[in-house]
């Protein structure tokens, strides 16, 4: 007799898909538009990083802060 709550390990080779997690939401701030633009192009290039917005000050980067809802300033 078996019991109900056993469930047999899937055969080698037969792993279930895993879903891609989010990418981490980020504004780019720096003053220097060479830099900025430099760190966008490095940072945007990962699969698992979305640039959402850059920012040359600190007011600049709080309009966008709250239009956007980055996971990282």
């Amino acid at each position: 007799m078996t019991d109900p709550a056993y469930e047999p390990a899937e055969p080698a080779g037969t792993a279930r898909p895993v879903a891609a997690p989010d990418p981490v939401r980020l504004v780019v701030v720096d003053d220097e538009p060479l830099v900025r633009q430099g760190l966008s192009l490095i940072l945007g290039a990962e699969d698992d990083l979305e640039i959402v917005g850059e920012a040359a000050d600190g007011d600049e980067a709080l309009r966008i802060v709250r239009a956007t809802r980055p996971h990282v300033v």
